[in-house]
């Protein structure tokens, strides 16, 4: 888990980086995320 306090920022640098991250998600408490996927998983 990373802790950010940009999730667009983040997902923009690890996509540019060559991660493939999934669509993101809003949890019913507030919280958001994006996960990344590695080939084999």
């Amino acid at each position: 888990m990373v802790l950010v306090r940009d999730l667009d920022r983040a997902r923009d640098t690890y996509a540019r980086l060559g991660f493939t991250l999934t669509p993101g998600g809003l949890r019913t408490l507030g919280s958001q995320n994006h996960c990344i996927m590695f080939e084999r998983d």
